[in-house]
């Protein structure tokens, strides 16, 4: 019965742990699949140890019947007979597999529509449950099942997926079942020809246990942080962000704009830099005060491309000027496309779509290492600044997510801070208000564009930008995004590249080109780009929305050079600011990096302290049980251990009167009393008719006279 309840423990401590994932493979893709299988192998497992002595062999034998049924649950309609593998089958998984692999490398968190991927969770997932069954009751070792219970934390550690709090406590819950079952009395099997190499046996498969355990941990880390995650940026997909774009550094665009060596990840023929303009591959809405969420962004609304002359632009536009682009991406590791900011249609390969609420482009066949060549026709607008004038985004009715702000207390202060922009502009029109806050932010004389910022210093980003003044394009961009929203312009924030360096026929972007930039809806124009990252990075303004004069005739201050002037309009900090030569200095330590380390190692210490903490809970619980403070029979059964091992033969016939009989051989004088009273105590608890509970304290002091005795004779 403790076997059962234990492996039961184990399954939900599993089951639970699995669900952390949940943030990065939709629930449904195997969270039915896995909750029939460890229950299925579960039972089978428990029924397998009630006949089976042998510690590995239910292991085994479970492992193969497991295979078997995840073969028939993935290959239904496939398989000639549901479960019995044959070649059409595992050609099928082997493709599915494939086919996975390949999609969590191109496809951006949450993945909610590849069963393979599915298919490899619950494979996981069961192999850490096979594992984790095996040390917790094969082995005995409840308190070391956690170990292959870990390997499945990994994927979500590494990612710095968000975990929801429920989870976290099922999975404590679940580790704390798991030790409760330490302190219950286990069942003896019968141990008539147990050798010396037999009761090495558990040990032996515990050490295996933690040791493939590590083993499959340190294989997943390096294929993890491979794939696209707000940890390392190498491409739009993982500019993009997943479901999380984070304006701390290390965790965003930053890692692209300071690596030494730039790699060319885009070219382009049929258009200069220049007439080209930026490339965008994905936009966001929804920001909480220092998280950009794509959660809400998908292709709920999307179209598919079935033509090359169809129009892909949220609304209707001329046809009349136009351009032809062709764009190569040199290594397609996501699954969104770059696409011009204006209206286009495009020759795209077959099942491509197109989402006109985000304004992206979604490739079905992508193939990370694999170049993709497809030709943009673009049809420019009139982007006159009278033109923009004459339009009020106020009027237009948008989505209501394009006008939050987040609920972080800054909101009011953010809005001050907007009015009295656009207030000193002499603004007008709301194009003048958007014209006045992107020449504010890219005025150097207020800001400095650096990507070595100052850590959190509030639950707000902007307000924390607005008061240190310094940042790089996702501050500068996210920042005019929440001005505009505080003024009532409807704005979102679009991630790709800039247009890159001049070539011969056209243009090559590098790495160091990734960027963000807002967009500001304007009704009967559609989305329009402004530029308020600083012209050190992102070189001339948009034409229609030009920079005064004065503005542009600035010089940028750099890294080594004091901020040339006291911002206006000011913003009182609530904080205190750091000392402006260690701010400003080159070797400025890259405060949100060293946060995110610091994290990680709180997070390494949790663990080990969690795992501790666990370890010694189960040794108190074992010396309470072997003490005789949680009942006879458990105290009894480990004193018959220890007799085992000092060869004292025990077979399943024995009574406690022969086990003493036969201990005396092995025991002193003191040892052999003790013994003797522990077990008529025994007998008696067990036979007699009117049974009386035997005092803690007398089975404490016959188990340290054994223990003693044991002990001297060695």
């Amino acid at each position: 019965m403790i076997a059962a309840a234990r492996t039961a423990a184990v399954a939900a401590l599993v089951l639970a742990s699995t669900g952390a994932m949940a943030g990065l493979v939709a629930a449904s893709l195997w969270l039915p699949e896995l909750a029939v299988t460890l229950a299925l192998c579960g039972a089978l497992l428990v029924l397998l140890r009630r006949r089976i002595r042998p510690v590995l062999v239910p292991t085994l034998v479970t492992t193969a019947i497991g295979a078997l049924i995840l073969h028939g649950w993935y290959t239904r309609g496939v398989a000639g007979i549901p479960g019995l593998p044959d070649r059409e089958s595992i050609a099928y998984l082997e493709h599915l597999i494939t086919t996975a692999v390949a999609h969590t490398q191109v496809v951006l968190p949450p993945i909610t529509d590849q069963d393979g991927v599915g298919l490899l969770i619950v494979a996981g997932a069961l192999a850490s449950f096979l594992l984790a069954e095996l040390v917790a009751v094969g082995c005995r070792a409840p308190a070391w099942s956690m170990v292959p219970v870990l390997a499945l934390w990994c994927v979500p550690v590494l990612l710095d997926a968000p975990v929801a709090p429920t989870i976290l406590v099922a999975c404590g819950l679940a580790f704390l079942a798991v030790l409760a079952t330490a302190a219950a009395p286990e069942p003896r099997a019968a141990p008539e020809s147990r050798s010396r190499r037999s009761r090495r046996a558990p040990a032996l498969a515990l050490a295996a246990s933690v040791a493939v355990s590590l083993v499959f941990a340190m294989a997943v880390a390096p294929s993890v942080v491979a794939l696209p995650n707000p940890v390392r940026i190498h491409t739009p997909a993982e500019i993009g962000q997943a479901r999380f774009t984070r304006l701390e550094l290390g965790l965003d665009l930053r890692d692209d704009l300071v690596r030494r060596s730039e790699e060319e990840v885009v070219s382009y023929t049929g258009a200069p830099p220049q007439e080209l303009g930026p490339l965008h591959a994905y936009t966001v809405t929804e920001f909480d005060g220092s998280t950009w969420d794509r959660r809400r962004e998908g292709t709920s609304d999307a179209v598919a491309v079935t033509s090359e002359d169809q129009m892909l632009w949220p609304e209707s536009a001329s046809r009349t000027t136009r351009s032809t682009v062709a764009i190569t991406v040199h290594d397609l590791r996501q699954d969104r496309l770059l696409l011009p900011g204006e209206p286009r249609s495009v020759a795209v390969p077959d099942g491509t779509s197109y989402d006109p609420v985000s304004d992206e482009l979604q490739v079905d066949r992508a193939r990370p290492g694999n170049a993709l060549t497809y030709e943009v026709t673009i049809f420019r607008r009139d982007l006159e600044p009278q033109t923009l004038r004459e339009s009020d985004p106020r009027e237009a009715e948008t989505d209501p997510v394009l006008l939050e702000l987040p609920d972080t207390g800054y909101a009011d202060d953010i809005e001050d801070v907007a009015r009295q922009i656009v207030e000193e502009a002499g603004a007008e029109t709301p194009y003048d208000e958007v014209l006045a806050l992107q020449n504010y932010l890219r005025d150097p004389g207020e800001f400095t564009y650096t990507e070595s910022v100052t850590g959190v210093r509030t639950t707000d980003a902007v307000w924390d930008f607005l008061n240190d003044r310094r940042g790089y394009c996702v501050q500068f961009a996210t920042t005019m995004v929440m001005l505009a929203r505080s003024l009532g312009l409807p704005s979102r924030l679009a991630i790709g590249y800039l247009p890159g360096a001049e070539t011969d026929e056209g243009g090559a972007i590098g790495s160091h080109s990734a960027h963000a930039w807002p967009q500001i809806y304007f009704p009967g124009t559609g989305w329009v780009r402004f530029e308020p990252t600083p012209s050190q990075q992102t070189g001339s303004a948009p034409v229609w929305a030009p920079e005064p004069d004065d503005a542009a005739a600035t010089p940028a201050p750099t890294e080594s050079e004091p901020e040339a002037a006291e911002p206006s309009p000011e913003v009182v900090s609530e904080e205190p600011t750091e000392d402006a030569e260690a701010a400003t200095g080159a070797d400025a330590p890259d405060s949100a990096a060293r946060s995110a380390d610091e994290r990680q190692w709180w997070a390494l210490v949790l663990a080990l302290v969690l795992g501790a903490g666990a370890g010694l809970a189960s040794l108190w619980l074992r010396r309470r049980a072997a003490l005789g403070r949680t009942g006879i029979e458990p105290a009894w059964h480990r004193t018959v251990d220890r007799l085992e091992r000092a060869g004292v033969e025990v077979t399943a016939q024995s009574t406690p009167r022969t086990i003493a009989d036969s201990g005396g051989e092995v025991l002193d004088e003191d040892g052999t009393r003790a013994l003797e009273q522990f077990a008529a105590a025994v007998q008696d608890e067990r036979y007699g008719p009117h049974p009386a509970a035997a005092d803690a304290a007398a089975i404490s002091r016959w188990v340290h006279a054994i223990k003693k005795s044991l002990a001297d004779r060695r």
